[in-house]
Parts: structure tokens; sequence; C-alpha cells
């Protein structure tokens, strides 16, 4: 009998390769999160993944979220996202 390892959250971040990508967010794929706005309200969200980019070239890390109410992408500093229990 073969033995099948455990998925884990982070199994759907792995490139072709099977080398897990970096991820500079404790956040996963498909997680609902809220997105603090200006002012202190929140709006709710799903986060999509990181921009890796900002890391390289400096900057804040930021996150892509695809908002409940309009179905549309944003691009948010990582430390204005926070998970929200569904």
């Amino acid at each position: 009998m073969a033995v099948r390892p455990t998925r884990s959250r982070f199994d759907d971040r792995h490139e072709l390769t099977g080398v897990p990508a970096v991820s500079f967010t404790p956040f996963y794929k498909g997680q609902p999160v809220w997105v603090i706005q200006e002012g202190g309200s929140q709006r709710a969200a799903d986060f999509v993944g990181q921009d890796e980019t900002s890391s390289w070239f400096g900057g804040p890390p930021k996150a892509y979220v695809v908002y409940l109410d309009t179905h549309e992408g944003g691009e948010v500093d990582v430390d204005r996202v926070v998970p929200r229990e569904v």
C-alpha cells in the first residue's frame, strides 16, 4: 500500500517543478479576508496572491484581492489585510 502525503493549504502554490513558491504573506489563495479602508472601515474580499516585485524593488509588500461586493480585483498593502471568519 502506498503512503500518500497529506495536503496542506500551500499545495496549490507549488509550481510545475514541485518546488513550493515563496510566500511573504500569511494568507493562502482563496482565503476570506477583510481589507481595512481609509477611516477604519472594512471591506470583504478574497485573497488571490501577492506582488513579489515589491520585495525586489523596495516598498511594502502588496496583496492581490477580489472584493466580494464588486467582484473587481485590487492591489493593497499586506498590512491592510486581515483574516475574515466565514
